[in-house]
């Protein structure tokens, strides 16, 4: 079984420059990695840009992420920008920016409020273009397997032993319940600060269309305080709708070759 991570991140990045010339015909000048070395996404830079380009382990996985990204996006949903995928490798938005934490950071309490609070919002809108657009049909489903459950449940003791803090017990037969799902939906999964970023002109990408907060960001600087729209209010609220934006690169037709119908058992869960 391939591992989930490289083995070789020199000839791994090798390999992503020959794909970002084959899929998109740009000519690489530098590969490197936004987090660890031994991660399957790669930072692609050309003259004029960059994108992110990835290989999963499995092609299953890198077909239904392709396939989640590209209608996430085209419906007006924070997420990066799907440029193509060829079977192999997927092409997407390189995001210029800040994530969360390092944004925290900088901020004072008020500010971090603010910018969390519209990092949640974006993270729900996501939920909902999901369940409009038929997605939570797509991906495979969670908790569905006892083991599963057991091990999400242990994830507190485990982490305890690892930095030696003792964890609270734990019903797990109650816990279990709770998160056995009555109706599927839709979920971003590995949903963190760190999945987020803030934009160098205030929008926000949550792990990528962006929604401005340069009027929430306006009203800090000022001075004025930012509040949400009550939950009754928001309710009541048609959704946005709001324009996907344009891809950066230029893909030649006939690079992507989605089957979002295929068996729901060859996928695996993945992070969007």
């Amino acid at each position: 079984m391939a591992s989930r991570r490289i083995q070789d991140p020199a000839a791994f990045g090798r390999e992503a420059r020959d794909a970002s010339w084959k899929i998109l015909g740009r000519k690489a000048i530098n590969v490197d990695w936004p987090a660890s070395r031994s991660r399957r996404s790669v930072r692609v830079e050309f003259a004029d840009g960059s994108v992110i380009a990835t290989r999963r382990k499995r092609p299953e996985r890198s077909q239904l992420e392709a396939f989640v990204m590209k209608t996430l996006h085209e419906n007006g949903a924070a997420v990066p920008a799907f440029l193509a995928y060829d079977g192999d490798w997927l092409m997407q938005e390189y995001i210029e920016g800040q994530r969360l934490p390092h944004v925290f950071a900088g901020s004072d309490d008020g500010m971090s409020r603010t910018v969390l609070t519209t990092a949640a919002q974006e993270l729900a809108e996501i939920h909902r273009i999901a369940a409009r657009t038929g997605l939570d049909q797509k991906v495979v489903r969670l908790s569905v397997k006892e083991d599963w459950v057991a091990r999400l449940i242990e994830t507190p003791a485990r982490i305890g032993e690892a930095i030696g803090v003792e964890s609270p017990h734990l019903d797990t037969a109650a816990i279990s319940r709770l998160v056995q799902a009555g109706a599927p939906s839709f979920v971003k999964w590995d949903a963190r600060p760190g999945n987020a970023m803030m934009r160098p002109d205030g929008s926000m990408t949550v792990s990528g269309t962006p929604n401005s907060l340069q009027t929430i960001l306006s009203q800090l600087q000022k001075g004025t305080p930012s509040q949400a729209a009550p939950a009754a209010q928001r309710a009541a609220e048609p959704p946005v709708q709001r324009a996907a934006a344009e891809p950066r690169v230029t893909v030649p037709a006939g690079t992507t070759a989605l089957d979002p119908n295929a068996p729901r058992g060859t996928y695996l869960n993945l992070k969007v």
